[in-house]
């Protein structure tokens, strides 16, 4: 995930998921995507103590 203001991040999800992650950078985490329970879009956020940041339908799980 690249962004900014990552530094202290306390919380990371894949819609309603929250996932394990690695801050690298301020302005990178990395994380490893939650299997879904069904295709779709979902929102990715990232609770830092300045607040939450979402991007919303930023991750689609595919059929493949």
């Amino acid at each position: 995930i690249t962004g900014s203001d990552f530094t202290g991040a306390e919380k990371v999800a894949f819609g309603a998921t929250e996932v394990a992650f690695t801050v690298v950078s301020d302005h990178e985490i990395t994380t490893t995507s939650p299997l879904a329970a069904e295709q779709g879009k979902v929102d990715v956020t990232v609770t830092t103590p300045q607040g939450t940041s979402v991007k919303k339908g930023h991750f689609e799980y595919k059929d493949v």
